[in-house]
């Protein structure tokens, strides 16, 4: 089993925010099962938000890494949103940003805030699950903080159409480059043949984290994310296993995300980009049970890229780690249980992702092309 597209595995670890301690009163959340344990570093004292009625209760969940400026802004089209009561909790992953100190005063004025601080950038994946251990609404909304909803009314509609669609699991917004006011090609996670048709609904196969919403409970029965992902892929590894439940992913382009594409924080194909989406990949493969003479050809095919985009030893690593990762993960869970695509589930996926058959000589050709921007995809 694999996975292709324009923009898989894109996310960067600028996407996480800084942990500490969690608002005085709050519930104790339910652990992840997916959830590691990182250091804490003591925040100021939280007020608790009064309960919400939970027909009408959002959380949304902002991971913070600096860029306080960006997150401030991303607060604020939050609190103007109308007619549901909304919670924001936030992760700071060890943010140095002078601003903190306005956060942190923002949160003390505003109750619907909590913030979690941690020493440490745990990674999109595990972060996440901790900011949405902070509340307990039904509804999960996840943006970027670099992202802002465009309209005061975007939650409602959130919750209208899960509302109006029960067997939906997660909704994928319209996320727009708010500078040029297009779609932002960083973040379309779908097929490119349907860019022409962006401004209505279609059944969708995945998300991405920079706007999405899902139900808390289908989002605690798969288990959250899987931390160890870290950086990449790790969207798709849910959603796949949203699916197995049989539930299924709605894009609704009128809850739109206005998307800033910081450059500041992000993972560069210099950098460990390249290993992250290589390990992952080969990682998210090996667990939902693609055969293994197709995984083998899969990593040689990773490692040939590399090798002709001048990435030395990276992309060698990333394949042992993945087999460790893969090794630790088990023969036994592999392809089964949140694993396992039934025959109908596969049949949605391949409907939804569009995937072009490929003869040999083009799959050959595409790993001797230079990589650029944030498109690459998961499977080679």
């Amino acid at each position: 089993m694999t996975a292709d597209s324009s923009n898989r595995g894109r996310r960067g670890t600028g996407d996480a925010g800084t942990g500490g301690e969690e608002m005085a009163g709050s519930p104790a959340p339910q652990r992840p099962v997916h959830e590691r344990r990182v250091p804490e570093r003591p925040g100021p004292e939280r007020r608790v938000p009064e309960q919400c009625v939970p027909e009408q209760c959002v959380d949304v969940v902002l991971l913070s890494l600096n860029r306080v400026e960006d997150t401030l802004a991303a607060i604020d089209s939050v609190l103007r949103q109308q007619r549901v009561a909304v919670r924001i909790c936030i992760l700071d992953q060890g943010s140095r940003d002078p601003r903190l100190a306005e956060l942190n005063r923002r949160a003390a004025q505003d109750g619907r805030i909590r913030i979690k601080y941690l020493s440490a950038n745990v990674g999109a994946a595990a972060g996440r699950n901790m900011a949405a251990a902070l509340g307990d609404a039904p509804y999960l909304v996840c943006i970027d903080n670099d992202a802002e909803l465009r309209d005061p009314d975007a939650l409602a509609r959130i919750c209208d159409h899960f509302e109006r669609n029960p067997g939906v699991g997660a909704l994928s917004f319209r996320i727009l480059n708010k500078a040029s006011g297009r779609d932002d090609l960083t973040t379309w996670d779908h097929p490119r043949a349907l860019l022409a048709q962006a401004d209505t609904s279609f059944a969708a196969a995945r998300f991405s984290a920079c706007g999405y919403a899902m139900r808390r409970a289908l989002h605690e029965q798969v288990g959250g994310y899987d931390a160890d992902f870290f950086f990449g892929v790790e969207e798709i590894d849910l959603a796949y296993r949203m699916l197995a439940t049989g539930a299924t992913i709605l894009y609704v382009p009128d809850v739109v995300v206005l998307h800033k594409s910081s450059p500041e924080m992000r993972v560069t194909w210099k950098g460990r980009r390249y290993y992250y989406i290589v390990r992952n990949s080969l990682y998210f493969q090996f667990k939902f049970g693609t055969p293994l003479p197709r995984l083998a050809l899969s990593a040689l095919a990773w490692m040939v890229k590399g090798g002709f985009n001048g990435l030395g030893i990276a992309p060698v690593r990333a394949v042992l780690d993945a087999l460790r990762m893969s090794l630790r993960h088990g023969f036994r869970r592999r392809g089964r249980g949140p694993y396992h695509l039934s025959p109908p589930v596969r049949a949605y996926i391949e409907a939804c992702e569009m995937r072009a058959k490929e003869d040999f000589v083009t799959k050959v050709r595409k790993q001797f092309v230079k990589l650029g921007g944030h498109s690459v995809s998961t499977s080679n």
